[in-house]
Parts: C-alpha cells; sequence; structure tokens
C-alpha cells in the first residue's frame, strides 16, 4: 500500500499541481465552449504575454494596428451587410406602401367625385384628394436610404484606401530598415520615422473611428425611420378601414337617398313593405372594381332620380294649376257628383296610404331607437369586461413575473456561494499539495539516511568481524542484513553513499595508522593496549548507531503513519471536492434549467404582451368601428328625423286637402242648393214664359179679325 501511495504521489510531483480555471457554468453550445476555453487559456496567458512584450518593438505595434485596422474592416462589412438588408426591406416596403397608397388615392377620387354630385348648395363636406396620401414622404425616404447607401460605399472606398496606404507603408518600412541594418548611427532617425508612421496611424484610426460612429449614427436613423414607417403603416391600415366604413356609409346613403325619392315619387308602392336600413349596414364593399361598378350605378340611378323630381316638380306646379282651376270649377259642381268622381277617391286612398307609411315608419323610428339604447348598453358592457379582463390578466402575469425574478434571485445567490466555495477549495488545492509534496521529501531524504546508517553498520560489523577473525560471524551479517530486494534498491541507489563511506572510512584508516606509528615510535609497549580500544570504541560507536537507527525507524514509522493519515485526509477531500463538484454541477444543470424556463416565460411574457398590444389594438379598431356605428345611426337618426319631417309636412297637406275638401264640399253643398234654386226659378220662369207666351198668343189672336 505504501509503494502505490507513493508512486501515485510521485506522478501528482511530476505533472504538478492542477491549473486554477475560471468558473464556466455549464453552455448548451459546443461552440461556445470551446470558444470559452480558448479565451479562458488566453486569459490565463495574458498576464505572462503582455509582461513578456516590448513595447518600441516595430512588429509588435504592427501586428496591433492590424488586428485593430482588421476588426474595423470586419465590422464596417458587417455594417453595411446590415445596412443592405434594410435597405432590401425598406425598398420592399416601399413598393408595397406605394401600391395601397395609389389604392387609397382611387378610392378617395371616386368617393370625392361620388359626393360632388351630392354637394350642388355646399351642404355636405368635399373630400378632396390630400397631397400627403401621393408617396412623397417614403420618396423621401427611399432617398434618405440611397444617400446611406451612398455613404457606406463612400466608407468602403475610404477603407480600401486605408488598407492601401497601410501596405505601401509596410513596404516602405521594411526597405528602411534593410537600408539602416548596418548602420547604427542612423537609428535615432529611424525610431522618428516609425513613430512619425506611427502617429499617422493613430490618426488614420481615429478617423476611422469617427466614421463607425458616424455610421452608428446613421444606423440609429435608418432604425427610426423603420420605426416611422411601422407607424405609417398602422395609419394607413385605420384609413383603410375608415375608407370603408365610409364606404359602407355611401352605401347605406344612397340607398337610403334612393329608398326616400322612391318613396315621394311613388308612395302607393311602399304599401305593407318595411324599410330595412340597418340589414344593409353590416354588408361592406369586397373588391375595389365592384364598389367601382355599384358607384357608377348608382350614380345612374341618382341622375335618374334627379331627373324624376325634377319632373316631379313640375308636374306639382302643373297639378297645382289644375287643382285651382278645379276648384273654380267644382263651386258649380254638385257633392254627389264630386264623391262618385274617380279623382276623389284616388285622393281618399292617397291619404289612407299615407296615414299607414306615417305609422310605418314611426314605428321603424322606435325600433332604431331600441337599437341604438342596446347598442350603446351592450357597447358599455363589452368595454367594461374588456377592461376587468385586461387588468386581470396584467395582474396574474404581474404575480407569475415576480415569482420567476424570486426564483431567479434565489438561485442566483446559491449560485454564487457554490462559487465561492469552489474558489476556495481551488486555492487550498495546490496549498496541500505542497505540503504532501514537502512531506515526502522529508520522508525520502530520512530513509536514504536510514539507508547510509545501515550500510555504515553492515561495513562496522564486517570490521569487528575482521578484527575478530569470525568469517561465519561476516557471511552470517551478509547474509541476514543483505536481502535481494534490498541489494537490487541498494546497488540501484546507495553505489555513491557506500563509495563516500569506504572513502571516510579509509581516509580514518590512513589517519589512525599515522597516529598509531607515531605512537609505536613513542610508545611501542602500548600497541595492544591501543588496538583493544580501538575494538571498544568501534563497539560503543556500533551501539550509538544501532541507537539511532532504532530511533530513526520509529520516526520513519512515525512518519510514515502520519503520511498515510494525510492521504486519508488528502482521499477525504477529493471525495468531498467531487460531491462538491457534482453538486455545483447539479446546481449549474438547475440553473441552466432555469434559465430555459426563464426564457420560456420571457418568450411568454412577450406573446402575451403582443397579445395585449393586439388586444388593444383590436379595441381601438373596435372603438373606431363602434364610433362609425354611432355615426351611422345618428345619420340614421338624421335621415329618420328628416323623413319625420317629411311626413309631417305630408299630414299637413292630406290635412289642408282634406280642409279644401270640406270647404269643396261646404261649397259643392251651396252649389247645390243654388242649382235648386235655380231649376226651380227656371220652371218657375217657363212657366211664366208659357203663360205669357199663350197669353200672348191668345191676345193676338183676339185683336186679330176673323175672316
Amino acid at each position: 500500500m505504501a509503494e502505490k501511495k507513493r508512486n501515485h504521489f510521485d506522478s501528482h510531483i511530476n505533472y504538478g499541481p492542477p491549473s486554477k480555471k475560471p468558473y464556466n457554468p455549464q453552455n448548451p453550445q459546443g461552440s461556445d465552449s470551446g470558444t470559452n476555453d480558448e479565451m479562458t487559456s488566453s486569459s490565463l496567458n495574458a498576464p505572462q504575454a503582455i509582461a513578456n512584450i516590448d513595447i518600441s518593438d516595430p512588429e509588435w505595434l504592427e501586428r496591433y494596428q492590424k488586428e485593430a485596422l482588421i476588426r474595423a474592416l470586419r465590422e464596417y462589412k458587417r455594417q453595411a451587410e446590415r445596412a443592405l438588408e434594410m435597405n432590401e426591406k425598406l425598398q420592399s416596403k416601399e413598393i408595397e406602401y406605394q401600391n395601397r397608397l395609389i389604392i387609397i388615392d382611387q378610392f378617395l377620387e371616386y368617393l370625392r367625385m361620388f359626393l360632388c354630385r351630392f354637394d350642388e348648395e355646399d351642404a355636405m363636406m368635399d373630400i378632396g384628394s390630400d397631397a400627403n396620401f401621393k408617396g412623397s414622404y417614403l420618396q423621401h425616404m427611399s432617398n434618405i436610404i440611397n444617400m446611406e447607401d451612398k455613404t457606406l460605399e463612400n466608407t468602403k472606398e475610404v477603407i480600401s484606401k486605408i488598407v492601401d496606404k497601410i501596405i505601401t507603408w509596410l513596404n516602405e518600412r521594411n526597405l528602411l530598415i534593410k537600408t539602416l541594418q548596418p548602420e547604427h548611427s542612423k537609428e535615432s532617425k529611424c525610431t522618428d520615422l516609425l513613430t512619425s508612421e506611427v502617429q499617422k496611424l493613430s490618426r488614420l484610426y481615429i478617423n476611422v473611428l469617427e466614421k463607425i460612429n458616424e455610421q452608428d449614427n446613421r444606423l440609429s436613423s435608418l432604425h427610426d425611420l423603420t420605426r416611422e414607417l411601422e407607424v405609417t403603416k398602422a395609419s394607413l391600415d385605420s384609413t383603410t378601414q375608415q375608407l370603408e366604413a365610409t364606404q359602407d356609409k355611401l352605401s347605406q346613403l344612397e340607398k337610403n337617398v334612393d329608398r326616400s325619392n322612391s318613396f315621394t315619387l311613388n308612395p302607393f308602392l311602399h304599401t305593407g313593405k318595411k324599410v330595412d336600413t340597418s340589414a344593409q349596414s353590416s354588408n361592406s364593399a369586397n373588391r375595389a372594381m365592384d364598389d367601382r361598378m355599384e358607384l357608377v350605378e348608382q350614380r345612374t340611378l341618382a341622375e335618374s332620380r334627379l331627373k324624376e323630381c325634377n319632373e316631379s316638380q313640375y308636374e306639382k306646379a302643373e297639378f297645382k294649376k289644375k287643382i285651382y282651376d278645379l276648384q273654380e270649377k267644382l263651386k258649380y259642381v254638385p257633392e254627389e257628383r264630386i264623391k262618385e268622381s274617380e279623382a276623389y277617391k284616388a285622393l281618399q286612398v292617397e291619404l289612407e296610404h299615407l296615414q299607414q307609411s306615417y305609422s310605418h315608419l314611426y314605428s321603424l323610428f322606435e325600433e332604431k331607437t331600441r337599437e341604438v339604447q342596446m347598442l350603446t348598453a351592450s357597447r358599455d358592457k363589452a368595454d367594461d369586461l374588456l377592461k376587468a379582463e385586461m387588468k386581470r390578466m396584467d395582474q396574474e402575469f404581474q404575480d407569475v413575473k415576480q415569482e420567476y425574478l424570486n426564483d431567479l434571485d434565489r438561485i442566483r445567490a446559491k449560485r454564487n456561494e457554490l462559487v465561492k466555495d469552489v474558489e476556495t477549495l481551488r486555492s487550498m488545492i495546490p496549498q496541500e499539495f505542497r505540503q504532501i509534496s514537502a512531506i515526502r521529501m522529508l520522508a525520502n531524504d530520512r530513509m536514504e539516511f536510514i539507508h547510509i546508517l545501515k550500510e555504515e553498520i553492515r561495513k562496522l560489523n564486517i570490521k569487528i568481524a575482521a578484527f575478530e577473525g569470525n568469517k561465519n560471524s561476516i557471511e552470517h551479517i551478509r547474509n541476514v542484513q543483505l536481502t535481494p530486494n534490498e541489494l537490487s534498491f541498494r546497488e540501484s541507489q546507495g553505489t555513491d553513499i557506500a563509495k563516500y563511506i569506504t572513502e571516510s572510512l579509509s581516509y580514518e584508516k590512513v589517519d589512525r595508522k599515522d597516529d598509531k606509528l607515531s605512537r609505536s615510535a613513542q610508545n611501542s609497549p602500548t600497541m595492544d593496549s591501543q588496538q583493544s580500544l580501538d575494538i571498544k570504541e568501534l563497539i560503543s560507536r556500533i551501539k550509538d548507531l544501532e541507537l539511532m537507527n532504532d530511533i530513526l525507524k520509529k520516526n520513519e514509522q512515525a512518519q510514515s503513519r502520519e503520511i498515510e493519515l494525510l492521504f486519508n485526509q488528502l482521499e477525504q477531500r477529493d471525495d468531498a471536492n467531487h460531491k462538491k463538484a457534482f453538486e455545483i454541477c447539479t446546481q449549474d444543470q438547475r440553473v441552466y434549467t432555469l434559465k430555459q424556463s426563464l426564457t420560456k416565460f420571457q418568450q411568454r411574457l412577450n406573446a402575451v404582451t403582443m397579445e395585449n398590444v393586439s388586444l388593444q389594438k383590436e379595441r381601438s379598431s373596435m372603438a373606431v368601428v363602434i364610433q362609425n356605428q354611432i355615426d351611422v345611426i345618428r345619420q340614421h337618426k338624421y335621415l329618420l328625423t328628416n323623413l319625420k319631417s317629411q311626413l309631417e309636412n305630408h299630414s299637413n297637406e292630406a290635412s289642408t286637402t282634406a280642409q279644401t275638401l270640406a270647404i269643396y264640399k261646404q261649397k259643392l253643398q251651396e252649389f247645390e242648393l243654388e242649382i235648386k234654386r235655380y231649376k226651380t226659378s227656371t220652371e218657375n220662369l217657363n212657366n211664366e214664359v208659357t203663360y205669357l207666351c199663350s197669353s200672348f198668343l191668345l191676345s193676338k189672336l183676339k185683336s186679330r179679325p176673323f175672316h
């Protein structure tokens, strides 16, 4: 187990501690993750790269300027592509709006021509052709867009010129560098030239940035123009709706006029028929050509009705003259003869029809007033319901949005806490690896020292056995202390240590021999006693070394235990780190799912807002339609009041005619009495005349002589 742990630890030491990476949550797109890894690696290596860069290096300046210009060129290209797309869209919208405006102008012209026919006394409103509906605003916008295209082309040309200048400058700089390489005295001139060129390039860069800002401003103006176009489109839609409503009104007015004219001209045909004005109000013109044909037909019909009205007025004047003549004649006509006449009977029938039509129109007027009241009440109820529903939906959406925002804040707080924990763990990992590496170094040093001491003990034991002459003990020591594994290990790692110890021992032997020789010269009889003392010293040294060996073994065992404890702690920390990493991954997944749900909720909110906008538009359009219906109802009221006044006039005329007929009856009765008196007087006169004639004849006969 110890060897496995050591190998694992050695692998960590060889590769070093893991690099510290910034926290990066899970991203669903693979390409974004790759770019993020590249950006993190570049951001980690950026401080070293910037620290190693020499600012006075012209190559670095040239590379930086090239990159800046390339970025500006790419941005210009993107803006040019966007502007071209916007130009195409605006041109298509302009064509569509021009077509709509042409149709609207045609409708307005038809309406103006149609209304001018009924505007003889300037009683009605004359709708003229407005100059704003002829496409001047759209033409102005198209001119602006063309100017923007020209400016984009000019910017492209300027950028191409800048690139050409940069290329020429690079070529000139390379030539200068080649010419000035052997001459060290002209370095100052070269630096001056380079600084001047750098200043020129910086000025060019500033100009390019200013042009980029101008392009941004122009693009913002283009966006404003597109918004204005959308507003004009909405206004055009509203005008088309108003035109359709006016067409409906015109058709209703024409039908009402036709009915009123036909009723005034030929009232006998309308007995028992109901005038249905509200049934045709819901019908609208389907197509432009059909409306045009209907307008032409209605124009011809109106002209024919006007002719009939003029003829009827002329006939009315003639009838008045005839009535006056008849009144003069009827003074001497008897009443029975008048009652039996066809004209009297026709007048009686006409009076009955007028009374019936009056009652019918009065009932229609009451029905229309009831319908108007019901429509206004239903409109008010619908408005109240719409307002309540909109308030309720808005409150629900606000509550749901607040809940999601609270969830998002809570998740963000948890994510920040987890990120802090991960950062602290990642900051602690290299310190722990350093501690482990230091402990490993200490353990390796102690093991080497222990092996050296063992080797010294072995050699000292061999030396003692040699002094004593016990070869068997030497072989026993060698067989006991040298196992095959230890021999292989010592042969691979302890050769240098053995050489060092043998050299030190040889030096000690030489020193001891010198001391012995000097002492033998001085004290020859004390050689044997000195050798015995040396052997005792060696034995005491061997004991000391054995004690040291035991102490070192104990220290080694304690250190191995500490290392095992540290490894266990590391394993526990690794497990805890793995668990925390798994929790972080799960939290990232939850955050990602919550982000997706939040995006869905935002999409839903956008859809709901769009629905609210559409509902508001529908509400506004419904309000316009209701207002138009109210206007139509008011017009119907006005027409009904006119018809009522006409009926009252007709009833007054009928009453006057009845009074005149009563007067005529009285006059007829008087005339009949006078006729009777005249008859009696004529009879009396006839009798008197006959009597006078007879008397005259008798007188003549008497006076004549008789032959």
